[in-house]
């Protein structure tokens, strides 16, 4: 603004009317903390040349879904580490990655961002980052492998080969990404998608626990994928009758349901109390097996 002739007084004023969006740079209409990540990439891009967003900034600008709130920096893959940026601003290490052009917008490749993600991100996160990678297509498990190859002994591997372990392209949101990983820590083994035909209707029940007629359901509205991005009421009451047709069907094959809510996942102890009392008290099941540590 200065360089347009404005005083110091009319630049002052100006940002307090805007949001920060890294040093010497400010937005106004900001409206939220996704939009002003999406602003910092954009000018974190401008500003550093020759880089491409990485991680959690690439599976963003992928489409690809990230839980709770907006990262406080930007990964970028392309440049030097040491080159003087900012602390918003972080270089992520390992092999050269594969980079492209998204919709205007450098980006790692889906397969180099799931991998990145899988190397900061918790293991949840990443999880569901994967998933949904995988579940629309975006990527595969032998495209994992080969980044996995391609990074050798970089800091992180060992997590990506967990995310590779343990993905699963037939999960259909973060809810179901997340309890298939909550239950599976608690020693179970479950099969994602278990299909079952009823009344002449197929349905799928999110995840079945081998070798029972226990199934697990995620409640929520938003799959990977879905067109329900932001439901009306007459959309969402239709989808709820449906659901409930749906798994009067179910339970009429013999299964029985647990539903779960995304807050219920943060208690372990309990979904574990639920699903023994479904299965029976005092119902075998197989040793839990470590935790990893992230």
């Amino acid at each position: 603004m200065r360089a347009r002739g404005a005083s110091w007084r009319e630049v002052r004023r100006q940002r307090s009317a805007s949001t920060k969006v890294r040093h010497g740079a400010y937005a106004s209409d900001v409206t939220d903390e996704w939009h002003l990540f999406d602003l910092r990439c954009e000018a974190t891009l401008r500003s550093v040349g020759g880089s491409a967003l990485a991680g959690p900034a690439a599976a963003r600008f992928w489409g690809l879904p990230l839980v709770g709130s907006a990262p406080d920096v930007v990964h970028v893959r392309g440049v030097r580490r040491g080159g003087g940026y900012s602390k918003a601003i972080k270089v992520v290490s390992g092999a050269d990655p594969e980079v492209v052009d998204h919709n205007g917008v450098r980006v790692t490749t889906v397969a180099w961002t799931v991998a990145d993600c899988a190397r900061l991100l918790p293991r949840r996160d990443a999880l569901i980052v994967a998933d949904a990678a995988l579940h629309r297509g975006l990527c595969s498990i032998a495209d994992l492998r080969h980044v996995l190859h391609q990074l050798g002994r970089a800091k992180g591997v060992a997590r990506l080969r967990w995310i590779i372990a343990n993905a699963d392209p037939a999960s259909e949101s973060a809810g179901e990404t997340w309890m298939r990983m909550v239950v599976t820590d608690l020693g179970y083994s479950v099969v994602s998608q278990f299909p079952v035909q009823a009344e002449g209707h197929k349905h799928r029940i999110d995840l079945l626990l081998q070798g029972t007629h226990v199934g697990l359901e995620f409640d929520g509205l938003i799959k990977y994928g879905s067109d329900l991005e932001d439901p009306d009421p007459e959309q969402i009451a239709r989808v709820v009758r449906d659901e409930k047709r749906r798994h009067a069907r179910i339970e009429g094959r013999g299964y029985r349901l647990l539903r779960i809510i995304w807050e219920q996942l943060s208690d372990p102890t309990t979904l574990d109390r639920r699903i023994r009392h479904a299965l029976g008290q005092g119902a075998a099941r197989r040793s839990v097996p470590p935790t990893p540590p992230w």
